[in-house]
């Protein structure tokens, strides 16, 4: 069992956002180890910004989350840099000094980098002593970006997938990418945190949910570029007895995109809200969509989201997804836009029925699809690293 390392986790996406894969395995870890999660880079005012539970003090952005046995951390990017771009060439020193610091505070402990963006391959250099380093591959991260700024951040994951002493990929299309690199490279699937499993008794439905009747039909996650909102568009004009909830955080370029969407009389965005509250929005839902667009990005997407709306036991549409093997029974996956709207039509249609296949999609989540399971999975392939690592 991997325990008593200190493993800074070199974070995309910050704690205090939605929960990603990385937050559930490093919460998994931290109960045998020392766990600092090391979100992104932030200027000094927008942290100051955060609610005082979501940060420390300038001086001290260390904190610990209530409940968690983790730590996380937040560096500050060099003031002025969006205005100035010569001070960016600061950025990776200013970073690699904080986290000197942090590690500094744990004499003696063998340190594991579990990295998860690629750009940050420069760690390798500045703690040549770490015991192993770890890439998480969590998505097509090159994708997400166009011209020269795709071409450098290629190059940085080719260097951190040949360097790494384990890569851990959370999607089979890039299992195949980074084994053109390595082949210390292993499939991690992901996993369901267990408080999204519906409870057998009877839950109130949240009251800005409850506002439209059933059957309702629901989008959760981060509605950004990669959702195909013509095709939403579509599937709710073609069921006018179904009310529509979108909910999560929108990305600038679509606020206008969403908020017109939300103008049909049978759709009603209602914001971002807390993760611990997103499973009683999911019971409240009778069917769960991922109508992603088909591009390189989605080709590599498997969403939390997709395990989260099977365990509170929805019927589950997607279109642009590609559905992890033992779970593809249990997604009604359309090929085409017109297939996607039919199968919403048929799941809004066929709501009231309780089929044995929900219960037992909920079984093989309760029983295959932990967190608990996941993080032991890891804690096997971190200590098969480290044992054969040259350092």
């Amino acid at each position: 069992m991997l325990e008593n390392k200190l493993i800074i986790c070199d974070s995309n996406i910050p704690w205090h956002h939605n929960r990603y894969s990385k937050h559930h395995l490093m919460s998994q870890l931290a109960r045998t180890n020392d766990v600092v999660f090391v979100d992104p880079a932030e200027d000094w005012i927008d942290y100051r910004r955060r609610p005082p539970e979501h940060r420390g003090t300038l001086g001290n952005r260390c904190w610990q989350p209530p409940g968690e046995a983790l730590r996380v951390f937040t560096p500050l990017s060099v003031p002025g840099r969006r205005r100035l771009g010569f001070l960016q060439r600061w950025d990776e020193p200013n970073y690699v000094r904080q986290l000197r610091g942090v590690i500094g505070r744990y004499p003696g402990r063998e340190l594991v980098l579990f990295i998860g963006n690629p750009w940050h391959v420069f760690l390798l250099e500045a703690f040549p002593d770490a015991a192993g380093v770890v890439y998480h591959c969590s998505d097509n991260f090159p994708a997400l970006f166009e011209g020269d700024f795709r071409r450098r951040l290629e190059e940085r994951e080719w260097q951190l997938i040949a360097r790494a002493d384990l890569v851990v990929c959370s999607h089979p299309t890039l299992v195949d990418k980074c084994r053109q690199y390595s082949d210390r490279v292993h499939y991690l699937e992901h996993a369901v945190d267990e408080r999204f499993f519906r409870p057998a008794e009877q839950v109130a439905c949240p009251f800005d949910l409850a506002v439209g009747r059933p059957p309702r039909v629901g989008l959760v996650g981060t509605l950004d570029a990669g959702i195909d909102y013509d095709l939403l568009r579509e599937a709710a004009q073609a069921t006018p007895e179904a009310s529509w909830a979108l909910i999560g955080p929108v990305a600038e370029p679509q606020a206008q995109t969403v908020a017109q969407l939300a103008e049909l009389p049978n759709v009603r965005y209602l914001g971002p809200r807390p993760w611990e509250q997103l499973p009683e929005y999911l019971w409240g839902l009778q069917v769960g969509v991922i109508p992603y667009r088909r591009s390189e990005l989605s080709q590599a997407r498997c969403p939390l989201k997709l395990y989260e709306y099977l365990a509170a036991g929805l019927t589950v549409v997607g279109h642009g997804l590609t559905t992890p093997g033992l779970l593809e029974a249990y997604v009604r996956q359309a090929e085409t836009e017109t297939e996607f709207v039919g199968l919403v039509q048929e799941a809004v249609f066929l709501h009231a029925e309780r089929s044995a296949g929900r219960a037992d999609q909920v079984e093989l989540l309760s029983t295959k699809f932990t967190w608990k399971a996941r993080a032991g999975e890891l804690a096997s392939l971190m200590e098969g690293a480290l044992a054969g690592s040259p350092s």
